[in-house]
Order: C-alpha cells, then sequence, then structure tokens
C-alpha cells in the first residue's frame, strides 16, 4: 500500500540533522499561481462582460429598426397610394370637358383619391 510521504523530514547524516522538505510550496510558485488566477479571472470577466454588452447593443438595435422599419413601412404604404392615384389621374378619360381636373385642383384630387384608399 502506497502511504504518503510526510511534509517534513529528519534525517542524521554523518551527525549532521537534515531537515527535508516535501510538498511545500515555494514563495514564487504562491505569487505565480495567484497571478495566474488573477489573469484568468479578468479575462474571463472581461470576455463576459463584452459578450453582454453586445447581446444587449444588438437587442436595442433590433428594437430601434423595428420601430424605423415600422415607420417606414407606412411612408412606403403611403406612397404607394399617392403614386396609384397619380397615376389614376394620368390614365383618366374624362367623357367630357367638365371631367378635367384643372391643374390648380390636382393635389386636392390626389388627397381624397388617398383619402379614399385608406378608407377601402
Amino acid at each position: 500500500m502506497n502511504r504518503p510521504r510526510p511534509a517534513v523530514e529528519l534525517a542524521t547524516t554523518d551527525g549532521i540533522l537534515a531537515i527535508r522538505l516535501h510538498g511545500l510550496v515555494s514563495a514564487y510558485d504562491r505569487r505565480a499561481r495567484r497571478w495566474r488566477q488573477i489573469w484568468f479571472w479578468t479575462v474571463t470577466i472581461v470576455v463576459v462582460g463584452l459578450a453582454f454588452a453586445v447581446i444587449v447593443l444588438v437587442l436595442r438595435w433590433d428594437g430601434m429598426r423595428s420601430r424605423e422599419l415600422g415607420w417606414m413601412r407606412g411612408d412606403i404604404r403611403q406612397a404607394r397610394q399617392e403614386a396609384l392615384c397619380w397615376r389614376a389621374l394620368t390614365f383618366h378619360l374624362p367623357a367630357s370637358r367638365a371631367e378635367i381636373v384643372p391643374v390648380n385642383q390636382r393635389m386636392a384630387w390626389v388627397a381624397s383619391c388617398i383619402e379614399r384608399e385608406v378608407r377601402r
């Protein structure tokens, strides 16, 4: 059976007492181990903190982007409706001269067309 060696051994050789130490860590090794631990935890905290910051920023960016896209979708929808109304005005073939939309009333005609399209 393998018995653990004692940490301190006393031995006499030629009448001289010799003390042998086993399993003890030198001050340099303790210092090196402490700095390695400090380095490990510093790097770990920095990496986890950066990952957390990236996640927070991505979520904020995505929220802002979705709000922007919602606003842009409304603008695009309105621009499409306005384009449809202008196209309807250009292709409008009046049956008589009385049905011709005068130049100064075309914006009002397009605005009323857009209102009708939105209500639809």
